[in-house]
């Protein structure tokens, strides 16, 4: 009975964790179009939007607009100054050890290699048990800092 309970738990942490991103990228492309739709209103003389087919063209029109926004954004993230942003940014973020723990698990579902070597699992030993852990930072005087997931 314990796995089944467990087994519906993780199943339905996954479910969460897979839909909330895209609940949130439904929610800001929706608020996207509706901005798209009012900024191509003044241009409803040239569109006659009374008819299905002018609707169609705005949404289309608006649809485009939103395209073009996101590639003017993926070029200037490609950058050298937004790559400097976001290293000093996650660099504060991995102090915090969930953070590293979900980017950790980020990184091995796009490429297992390099997350295999940024988070590497240990087993840590305590004086009656031993617990698995994740090797987060090793300092020069031979100190380990780990990770122990667990619930709250």
């Amino acid at each position: 009975m314990k796995n089944f309970t467990q087994f519906i738990k993780t199943t339905i942490l996954g479910g969460l964790i897979f839909l909330v991103p895209l609940f949130i990228v439904t929610i800001v492309l929706a608020k996207a179009h509706g901005l798209m739709v009012k900024v191509a209103k003044p241009f409803s003389a040239l569109i006659p939007l009374d008819s299905i087919g002018g609707v169609a063209i705005a949404n289309i029109l608006a649809i485009l607009a939103i395209l073009l926004c996101c590639l003017i954004v993926g070029i200037i993230a490609k950058g050298d100054a937004a790559k400097r942003l976001l290293k000093s940014t996650e660099e504060k973020l991995l102090v915090i050890p969930a953070y590293a723990f979900v980017k950790g698990v980020t990184d091995s579902l796009i490429s297992s290699e390099e997350a295999a070597k940024a988070f590497v699992p240990v087993i840590v030993k305590f004086d009656d048990n031993a617990q698995i852990a994740f090797e987060i930072e090793r300092s020069e005087g031979g100190n380990v800092v780990i990770y122990l997931p667990g619930s709250p």
